[in-house]
């Protein structure tokens, strides 16, 4: 009893110790186990054999050496047998798919040992396996995942065999680490994408491009590791002190110089496969990264290029310089920042990524873009064409001309000019460009998935920021899938546009032009609204952002957040007809300004609508306005469903209020 006690607790027990209940009962449900009775048996007569008394301790070596090699015979003829799940064995069949093979690799100790304490399952010595299953000598995590036990057989175990099973396992668990990206099968795949940014499989694709770089395996750290430690601070944003702690380096010194070999190695080995203008020819952006429904709506000609510029804001810490705090300090954002600036397909795939750039008043986006065109950065200028679409947004008027001058189409929105509304063409022309340019935001958020890109900056790693800004480009498009691509009613959107982008809007021209007379209601009183599903509204709003934005209108509208056929919903009717009503609705960003939204409908479709915000009269699409009208009363009323419910509506009321 003494003997398992002091194998099983890995301590000595002295003649004097007591044994507790529990480790008691331990040792009698094991002593019970009728295949260890002739070995415990055998290992009493050893230990009666190998006692000696005190005189004999001065006995010469000659005994001492026999006793000793007489000892060690008997452990090695102890032999345990234990029932194990056993994959297939020959030299000539694979232990992963189990095909006949030409040509074999025998499987590794380490990935023997590894499945074995993870999944219960043995690979006998010697198995082979077909040479695509390998990568730098050991197994694919997808292969070594996909091996299953081929019979149950009983093994013997010598006791030599179990004592070095027990190392094995004392080794794996002290080499234990909270994040280790040594051994494939001990993180999943969900936190592999929590830590990183990227998933199991794009790992493994990331490892392999950066086999031939120059990051060295030590004692203190892995390559895999090295690896799996720089996406984790570029993902999660977190401090060399925090990572030191997580990954159990020495000190953050190390956790630096890590980083620094592994952001080298990216950008020599990686990025440029995956970035710049040079990475990718204008044949493959028009033919694998372009929307149809994008080309469609810019352009007849199908030889032509539609890029997406926009810039973004990455914040910084205020400087003790007085230069660099004057030169970053933007005065829209009121706060110190950089400004990178992304060209993106119509798919949201970035060609390339130029910056950061300073945010004082001589750096705004038009003097960024006339900078990348004059000094031909990446060689932008070889590798656009005549006749090349750049979809922009109002804040790169003042570089439009030079676009021009170099044989660019310039798609960008119209200006209001002292107005208060656009007319119905200048409206649709500008949903024609949102409809496009949207994706470009969707690229600078995907960047900003890295957190190190969305959290303030320490100015101490400003010159690291254009190298994580470039990496993190080159992972987006290496890894995500494109932003937006191709449905089945790409074409009934493409010719609804179309069809109404010249069309007036007939119900303004009614306002304008006719007196009418209103009275207060609500939506209960309403007769003959028509009933329309998601996808009937969606149709209507030639997109998602409005509908995103209606239930937030509705709910201000309805002073509530509980939006079901008992909410509260003033609008007007028209006194002289009852099918064209109107709904005063508060404006998102001014408290100072309200907007008159109207809807004429019959009892199956809704005919026309309009609102006096400034895109308000636009036929193609709808604004945010009219989408949470015709949301609310052709659908959300007619809904009881408790969980559509949502409480941020009440957070306003936890916060204090002067």
């Amino acid at each position: 009893m003494r003997l398992f006690v002091s194998a099983r607790t890995n301590m000595f027990l002295p003649e004097s110790g007591s044994i507790c209940n529990t480790c008691r009962m331990r040792y009698l449900k094991w002593r019970n186990n009728t295949e260890f009775v002739n070995v415990l048996d055998r290992l009493g007569k050893e230990s009666d054999e190998s006692i000696m008394d005190t005189d004999d301790k001065n006995d010469d070596e000659n005994i001492e050496s026999g006793t000793a090699a007489s000892s060690n015979d008997l452990v090695n003829t102890n032999i345990v047998t234990l029932p194990l799940n056993i994959t297939i064995s020959c030299h000539y069949r694979c232990v992963v798919c189990r095909e006949v093979m030409n040509s074999t690799f025998t499987v590794s100790d380490q990935d023997r040992d590894l499945l074995f304490i993870k999944s219960n399952i043995l690979i006998p010595k010697g198995s082979r396996c077909c040479p695509g299953h390998v990568v730098n000598e050991r197994l694919r995590i997808d292969d070594l995942n996909k091996i299953r036990p081929h019979t149950i057989t009983k093994t013997p175990f010598s006791c030599t065999d179990i004592l070095t099973w027990f190392d094995k396992f004392r080794d794996h668990y002290n080499s234990f680490r909270y994040f280790d990206f040594d051994h494939p099968i001990t993180m999943s795949d969900i936190d592999c994408y929590n830590l990183t940014g990227i998933s199991k499989l794009n790992f493994e694709h990331l490892i392999e491009s950066l086999a031939d770089s120059n990051i060295k395996h030590s004692s203190n750290r892995s390559f895999r590791n090295a690896v799996g430690l720089f996406l984790t601070k570029l993902r999660l944003g977190l401090s060399n002190k925090v990572l030191t702690t997580i990954f159990q380096f020495s000190n953050p010194e190390a956790v630096s110089r890590t980083l620094a070999a592994v952001r080298q190695a990216m950008l020599s080995n990686f990025v440029p496969r995956y970035l710049g203008f040079n990475h990718i020819s204008r044949q493959s952006v028009i033919h694998n990264h372009s929307s149809p429904l994008a080309t469609r709506l810019l352009t007849e000609q199908p030889n032509t290029a539609v890029l997406v510029i926009d810039g973004t804001y990455l914040y910084l810490q205020k400087s003790r310089n007085n230069t660099l705090q004057r030169r970053t300090y933007n005065i829209h954002k009121h706060r110190s920042l950089v400004k990178p600036m992304l060209i993106t397909t119509t798919t949201g795939y970035i060609v390339a990524a130029y910056g950061p750039y300073l945010s004082d008043s001589s750096n705004n986006d038009a003097a960024m873009q006339k900078d990348i065109l004059i000094n031909n950065k990446d060689g932008i200028l070889n590798w656009i064409a005549e006749h090349d679409i750049v979809v922009v947004d109002r804040g790169y008027r003042d570089s439009t001309g030079m676009m021009r001058a170099l044989g660019l189409d310039v798609c960008m929105p119209d200006f209001l000019n002292g107005r208060r509304r656009f007319d119905a063409l200048e409206a649709n022309r500008s949903r024609f460009i949102s409809k496009i340019r949207w994706v470009v935001e969707s690229a600078n958020g995907r960047v900003k998935h890295f957190k190190w890109l969305n959290q303030t900056i320490q100015n101490s790693t400003i010159p690291q920021v254009r190298d994580y800004l470039q990496i993190a480009c080159a992972l987006v498009n290496a890894y995500r899938a494109p932003v937006i691509s191709s449905s089945s009613n790409d074409d009934r959107i493409a010719v609804q546009m179309l069809t109404c982008l010249h069309e007036p809007n007939l119900l303004r021209l009614r306002l304008n032009n006719e007196i009418l007379h209103w009275s207060n209601n609500d939506s209960s009183d309403l007769v003959g609204f028509p009933i329309l599903t998601l996808d009937q509204i969606r149709l209507i709003t030639v997109g998602v952002f409005q509908l995103k934005q209606a239930r937030s209108y509705s709910e201000e509208h309805c002073s509530t957040t509980d939006l079901n056929n008992y909410a509260e919903f003033p609008l007007q009717i028209c006194q002289t007809d009852p099918q064209l009503i109107r709904i005063l609705f508060q404006s998102r960003h001014s408290k100072k300004k309200t907007y008159y939204t109207y809807v004429q409908f019959t009892k199956d479709e809704i005919q026309n609508s309009c609102c006096d915000c400034p895109s308000g009269d636009r036929k193609v699409g709808v604004c945010s306005h009219r989408a949470a009208a015709i949301w609310f009363l052709a659908y959300q009323r007619h809904r009881n469903d408790a969980s559509a419910y949502q409480p941020s509506g009440s957070y306003v009321d936890l916060l204090d209020d002067c």
